[in-house]
């Protein structure tokens, strides 16, 4: 289980498990998204909602070296979110430790730190270049028993990569706030979102609890440490 502070923005937040060590094309991994019954095996209490596709990417806008902390703020404005996640065994509900999750996210004006977002995907390449050292609203944690032992992988290991999405109602509410009143950006809804709606995003909306110091979450998210690629 990892906890993380980030700011709430107007669109989704990425999570990804495990590093690549070289830029790759990436391509979604075939895999088991069949949510198994917790209980069954002892683990109601570890009931995931969804399972993370395995990806040989990633995903947008990553940087290799998100630091590792639990508050990845940096002094951005916005509503803070405690945001935990709980990461298990697709196959039999068992709590998975060793893994480096890792949390990237634009701010409330829609803008991700340390890139030039227009240099993405430029010459073929997922991993885009940094432009200088700010990594605010990035950063890892690791969970707390060992999949993936380094925090890093070779071509022949899968990244997880998923997003997490709000509720519709909160890009509305959150619209009309100040600092996320300045993002130009138009509102995509999780209806509009090939994303959300070809790969099971209704699975990763977050049930937001507000709460003294802004607002929290839990996430039970589940993956298939066995998946694995092979080399190009």
């Amino acid at each position: 289980m990892v906890k993380l502070i980030v700011s709430v923005l107007l669109i989704s937040c990425y999570l990804g498990l495990s590093l690549a060590d070289s830029p790759r094309r990436g391509s979604r991994l075939a895999h088991n998204k069949t949510i198994v019954n917790c209980a069954k095996f002892g683990r109601a209490a570890n009931q995931h909602t969804c399972i993370l596709a395995p990806f040989s990417d990633e995903g947008p806008f990553y940087v290799p070296d998100n630091p590792l902390r639990s508050d990845l703020v940096d002094g951005q404005p916005g509503i803070p979110l405690e945001l935990t996640v709980q990461l298990t065994d697709s196959r039999d509900c068992s709590p998975l430790s060793g893994l480096y999750v890792h949390i990237w996210s634009a701010n409330a004006t829609g803008n991700y730190s340390g890139i030039n977002e227009s240099d993405y995907n430029t010459h073929g390449e997922l991993r885009i270049k940094t432009i200088d050292s700010s990594r605010s609203l990035r950063g890892h944690q690791i969970t707390d028993k060992n999949v993936y032992p380094e925090n890093e992988t070779d071509v022949d290991r899968v990244t997880f990569i998923g997003q997490f999405y709000f509720p519709r109602d909160y890009a509305l509410r959150l619209k009309k706030r100040y600092p996320y009143s300045l993002n130009k950006n138009p509102i995509t809804y999780n209806d509009d979102d090939d994303d959300y709606i070809d790969y099971e995003g209704k699975d990763a909306i977050l049930n937001i609890i507000p709460d003294e110091k802004g607002w929290r979450t839990v996430v039970k998210m589940a993956i298939d440490p066995t998946v694995v690629i092979h080399a190009y």
